[in-house]
């Protein structure tokens, strides 16, 4: 025989909301006996009894006690949810920097890349800079060579105007 309470807060064995009513239906029910001891100093009698059964196994009392427990589910589902949510979050999160951190180079080798790209970029320049100053060692030696080869072996002394022929001629 099923309790009477219980077969009318409770449609099924999977009822969640309808267990969960009746423990408020029992939580009510021991309030109860505890007043009735805390003001009398003794057990509810038969009459008490009566009244606490009356006014607790109303329609109306009957759905507040479901009310109060699809509400309380409601609320536990809902943080269930959110921590759930927050946890996932945090492991998303250091899943993403774990990819991070192996995609990027340590500091270490960072900083060696670094100075052999600065090493690099300096021999660079430095032959750069020997090329040019050989071509234009180069071009130097080619003018020079030019103007010699262009003046005649003897040039005469400078004319009335102080000029110097550049040729032969005088």
């Amino acid at each position: 025989m099923t309790n009477y309470i219980y077969s009318k807060l409770v449609s099924h064995d999977s009822d969640i909301i309808g267990m969960v009513a009746y423990g408020y239906y029992k939580h009510h029910k021991i309030e109860f006996i505890k007043s009735i001891k805390k003001k009398y100093n003794r057990e509810p009698n038969d009459q008490e009894w009566e009244a606490f059964s009356v006014a607790s196994t109303t329609d109306d009392q009957l759905e507040k006690y479901l009310s109060r427990a699809d509400s309380k589910l409601a609320t536990f589902v809902m943080n269930t949810a959110g921590e759930q949510i927050k946890e996932s979050e945090r492991k998303m999160l250091e899943n993403y920097q774990e990819n991070i951190k192996k995609v990027l180079p340590s500091n270490w080798k960072t900083i060696l890349l670094g100075m052999l790209g600065s090493f690099i970029f300096s021999i660079v320049v430095t032959i750069i800079i020997i090329l040019a100053a050989y071509s234009e060692k180069d071009k130097a030696e080619a003018v020079n060579k030019y103007i010699n080869q262009s003046l005649p072996e003897r040039i005469d002394t400078a004319d009335l105007n102080g000029k110097v022929p550049l040729t032969g001629d005088n």
